[in-house]
């Protein structure tokens, strides 16, 4: 999710900090569970609901600073688990504008909740839904008249069944979806005149099931299947030119 086909890089700033739970960094090869994941699997973590019952329990964050680079975050969690059922929900904004060197400030405004409802003893049912937006100024060089912006929405979801059967063997199964949008827009300095935007539209939509069996306590066996579709749209503005781009791509 933090990658496009319009991006072949991953885009880490797209990775909520304040709501991750914990990193996990599992070395060789782990395909069975993350699909093509050779060289190993840098798995961060968001928060989840309370695995026991809790009061709402509400958090806010305020912090800013100023000077050569002026910021403002704030933050709001809140989470709790009635019966059987747990949410969270984690809002989060960023603002920085700096002094320092032209066209460099920045907006991120983020949206995650998560629900957990335990069906029975051993069988439980989840959904999230996750929404970041991000308005970065590139850079402006006045002596070569150019610059640039970017601006990227994300929109990610799941819903998953866990089974734990036992202590030895469980399974979970999700169904995925994401939408992203990208925009990078070039322009002339300093008459803010277009010179040329790319838009990108990405559409994820797939399924995995993930079983793991513990045959003693230095030995387990994991397996598992994939399944996805990845849709991407492109349009670049040059001018008055309108150049549309699908691509279609199915995977597994």
């Amino acid at each position: 999710l933090l990658n496009t086909q319009g991006n072949a890089f991953a885009n880490p700033a797209l990775i909520p900090i304040g709501n991750i739970e914990r990193v996990e960094v599992i070395k060789g090869p782990g395909s069975a569970i993350w699909g093509s994941a050779l060289g190993g699997v840098v798995n961060a973590i968001t928060k989840s609901p309370p695995a026991k019952q809790t009061a709402p329990n509400a958090k806010i964050t305020l912090a800013g600073g100023s000077g050569d680079i002026s910021s403002w975050q704030e933050s709001l969690e809140l989470s709790g688990r009635t019966g059987r059922l747990g949410y969270l929900l984690w809002n989060n904004q960023i603002d920085t504008q700096s002094d320092f060197r032209k066209n460099s400030s920045f907006a991120v405004a983020n949206i995650s909740s998560k629900l957990a409802y335990d069906l029975t003893n051993v069988m439980s049912l989840s959904g999230s839904y996750h929404y970041t937006s991000q308005a970065v100024g590139g850079y402006e060089f006045e002596t070569l008249g150019y610059g640039e912006d970017y601006r990227y929405f994300v929109r990610y979801g799941s819903i998953g069944v866990t089974l734990a059967a036992s202590d030895r063997f469980n399974l979970n199964a999700a169904i995925k979806s994401s939408n992203q949008d990208s925009t990078i827009t070039q322009f002339a300095v300093p008459t803010n005149a277009l010179i040329n935007r790319v838009a990108t539209n990405n559409v994820f939509t797939g399924f995995d099931i993930v079983s793991a069996l513990r045959i003693s306590e230095q030995q387990s066996l994991t397996s598992g299947v994939e399944l996805g579709q990845d849709k991407l749209d492109s349009d670049q503005l040059s001018g008055s030119e309108n150049v549309p781009l699908t691509v279609e791509k199915r995977k597994a």
